[in-house]
């Protein structure tokens, strides 16, 4: 249930790096998505009957926090509260368990872009998402969070679910134009487990409401006002509350300090505009008290502009944007499509104890039948089978198997099926003692038993037959090993294993630099099992290169290409030279030169420098009139002066007040400041 978010790990389809799939618990690990201080995300497959097979998303606990019950007992509860949450705008989880010690959690793989990513691409474009898109997807969103807001448990028991993390980081927009809700991992709710520490502040500050900031109880209300900053985000391009410090930052927050939205994009209908200013209301009590509330208004204003927007239509702008990652998500399912779970040997059972092997004949004929199935080590654990006409046996003539109670025991051929007549049983005439001739009649009963079971084991073995095995290796000159032991090496890519007993054997195809495979083969009397194997290439060694920026989310171009992840991030890359590039907007590109080294870990935290920086005038007392050089009339303060060049020469401005002295300024960045600047000018006024 993620897409490419930040600390993301190696994948199978990135350059440079290459993971082999991994069998986990039940699933098939594929390759990562994405990695945190405390757990990862993994895509993975899941199997079922009749080629049943499903790409999902396993979230599980790093190693060394298994220990860490706080952030258990947190992840325990994401997963307790979001799995009664069924919702189309909502990620699905499937499944809490573990794996020996490590906590994992199922989820539903939504394949898209998070809305953060969405935002910042827009943004590097200086164009905003368009106003009906914005709204499309923040009313989904509320329709989701509505949904969980309203829920109840099995017993009609309000869960009181608060999410407290609504941001665009948290929204995901799928390929196809689904819009889901995720991460309740600091949701509140109640009979939840975790419970926050008083003065503790769950969440990002620039989406809490101001009662969370003071630290007042919160209700869905809350998520109310995190979906009106995500409203004014999307349809702005610019942060609702954008602050120096976090203290500046939550006080801005706490009254609610905004730029208009119209302000900050023209575009912004007054509709619009109204509906963000009900939903980011100071006091609850003022904003939409519900999600429903908050959806019902922007679809209303949606119908009022003429066609809504459709999935189909958020689909179609969500690939026009990231052409490039949707081939290659496109790519990268298809290369999954064939992938399945290896099969796991299971060792040989000993023998079982002397006093139940049985003696003579009967044991010759019983080794002859079961060396009929599979031989080695992935053979069903080997049994005493009762002889034949026993009370605890019976035959089982359509499936050809001899059945235990309470077990079935396979590979093993009920002589019924060789089409013997079953011998008439030999009947002693009763000695009488005047004869004395018991002795004798025992002893010729014995002979006769015995050769009827030795007629059955000859049968047995001239019918089991043999058959052929035909391996095709890609590449050519890999060497065969049949049962354990070698038999053949593929020089032209074929090798024709004839005389090969019926039954099920192990077969592996090994070759230098090539990922060995093993698999079970069939071989039926008089015919021809034919296999094609194509072998995969050794991973080259890796080396780790850990990749910090100031600030975060920078875009990583590995030599030449660019990376789903962003920084901070892990990458595996392959041995040798590599060239890193990291691209920020409206920073200077850094370029890293990398050479990488086996089982090498390398790091590099990395200062994005300003290139282009957003300067916002303000001046006291507000609403100056700016002209550039005095002649042209920019606006009135607050002003934003945009995408200004570091480098110089830089504007003059003047500011005029009626009742204030004329004041002359030059717009010199603030290179330590960022790309967000604030610049305060204190006219001299009578």
């Amino acid at each position: 249930m993620t897409t490419s978010r930040a600390n993301s790990g190696p994948g199978a389809a990135k350059p440079g790096s290459k993971i082999k799939p991994a069998v986990f618990g039940r699933y098939l690990l594929l390759d990562r998505v994405a990695a945190g201080g405390m757990a990862e995300v993994w895509r993975a497959k899941v199997f079922g009957a009749d080629d049943f097979q499903r790409i999902i998303a396993i979230k599980k606990i790093l190693p060394h926090v298994v220990e860490d019950p706080e952030f258990i007992q947190m992840f325990k509860d994401e997963a307790k509260i979001t799995v009664q949450l069924q919702h189309a705008n909502i990620g699905q989880v499937l499944e809490l368990n573990k794996v020996d010690d490590a906590f994992y959690i199922a989820m539903e793989y939504v394949s898209g872009k998070d809305g953060k990513t969405l935002w910042n691409y827009q943004r590097s474009r200086n164009e905003p998402l368009p106003v009906p898109m914005a709204c499309n997807i923040v009313q989904k969103m509320s329709e989701g969070l509505d949904y969980a807001h309203r829920k109840k448990d099995n017993f009609g028991v309000d869960l009181k679910i608060v999410h407290r993390d609504v941001s665009p980081q948290n929204v995901l927009i799928s390929w196809e134009g689904e819009v889901k809700i995720i991460d309740f991992g600091i949701a509140k709710a109640a009979g939840k487990g975790s419970k926050t520490q008083a003065g503790i502040l769950k969440g990002k500050f620039g989406y809490m409401a101001p009662e969370q900031v003071r630290g007042m109880p919160i209700d869905q209300r809350a998520d109310v006002f995190a979906l009106g900053v995500c409203l004014y985000e999307f349809v702005t391009g610019e942060r609702a509350f954008v602050a120096d410090s976090d203290f500046s930052l939550l006080e801005m927050v706490r009254n609610v300090e905004i730029k208009p939205p119209s302000l900050a994009n023209a575009n912004v209908p007054p509709e619009v505009e109204r509906i963000i200013y009900k939903a980011m209301a100071k006091d609850p009590d003022d904003r939409y008290q519900w999600g429903s509330d908050l959806s019902e208004d922007l679809q209303r204003f949606l119908l009022m502009q003429g066609k809504a927007p459709t999935r189909h239509d958020l689909a179609e702008y969500l690939k026009a944007c990231f052409p490039a990652d949707y081939d290659r998500e496109r790519l990268r399912m298809e290369s999954y499509r064939d992938l399945e779970m290896p099969e796991i040997p299971v060792a040989a059972a000993p023998a079982p104890a002397a006093a139940a092997q049985p003696d003579g004949a009967n044991a010759a004929v019983m080794a002859a039948m079961a060396d009929d199935g599979p031989s080695g080590s992935f053979n069903e654990p080997a049994h005493t089978v009762p002889a034949r006409g026993s009370a605890n046996a019976r035959q089982d003539v359509t499936g050809g198997r001899m059945q235990v109670p309470g077990r079935q025991v396979t590979g093993i051929r009920p002589m019924a099926q060789a089409n013997v007549p079953t011998p008439a049983p030999v009947v002693a005439e009763e000695p009488t003692p005047e004869k004395g001739n018991t002795g004798k009649l025992v002893i010729i009963a014995a002979c006769v038993v015995a050769a009827i079971l030795a007629i059955f084991v000859i049968i047995g073995v001239v019918l089991k037959g043999s058959g052929t095995i035909a391996v095709t290796t890609k590449p050519s000159g890999a060497e065969i090993l049949l049962d354990g032991s070698p038999v053949g090496v593929t020089a032209s890519g074929d090798l024709m294993l004839e005389g090969v007993k019926s039954g099920q054997h192990l077969l592996k195809v090994q070759k230098e630099r090539y990922l060995a495979q093993t698999t079970m083969v069939t071989v039926q009397r008089n015919a021809i099992a034919r296999l094609e194997l194509i072998l995969d290439k050794e991973p080259d060694p890796t080396g780790e290169v850990n990749l910090k920026t100031k600030p975060g989310g920078a875009e990583i171009w590995l030599d030449g290409a660019r990376r789903d992840e962003k920084t901070p991030a892990i990458l595996e890359l392959t041995e040798g030279p590599h060239t890193i590039e990291l691209r920020l907007p409206k920073h200077k590109r850094v370029e890293i030169k990398a050479n990488v080294a086996k089982d090498s870990k390398t790091s590099h935290d990395v200062g994005m420098k300003p290139e282009l920086v957003d300067v916002e005038i303000r001046s006291s007392p507000a609403g100056a009139k700016i002209y550039d050089r005095g002649k042209q009339l920019l606006g009135t303060t607050p002003f934003k002066y945009s995408d200004l060049s570091v480098d110089p020469p830089f504007p003059e401005i003047t500011l005029k007040y009626s009742g204030c002295q004329d004041q002359k300024t030059s717009l010199t960045p603030d290179e330590s400041q960022g790309v967000e600047q604030t610049k305060v000018i204190e006219l001299k006024c009578r």
